[in-house]
């Protein structure tokens, strides 16, 4: 999937939280490049696009103590749609 969606050029946060969750469950730590992309990600206050992205971003936030990212996607995941597998939430 990862591959996939690389090789068609796709820039969405769902790549470095897949990538993330992967090598956290595969390995027990997420690599360097990851874990900056992972913080950029925060830093621009990003979201998931997919529905399921932001359980295992919230994850990634609390193990890599990005605070402020996980702040926000737990209240963003308190108001998921649950009919969308995109993420849409109320605000």
């Amino acid at each position: 999937m990862l591959k996939l969606l690389k090789e068609q050029g796709s820039d969405i946060p769902d790549i470095a939280v897949l990538e993330g969750a992967t090598r956290l469950r595969t390995e027990g730590a997420v690599s360097r490049p990851t874990r900056s992309a992972l913080g950029n990600l925060a830093d621009a206050g990003a979201v998931p696009i997919l529905r399921w992205g932001i359980a295992p971003a919230i994850l990634l936030a609390q193990k890599l103590g990005l605070d402020g990212w996980n702040a926000r996607l737990e209240t963003i995941e308190g108001s998921l749609s649950p009919v969308s597998v995109w993420a849409v939430w109320r605000t």
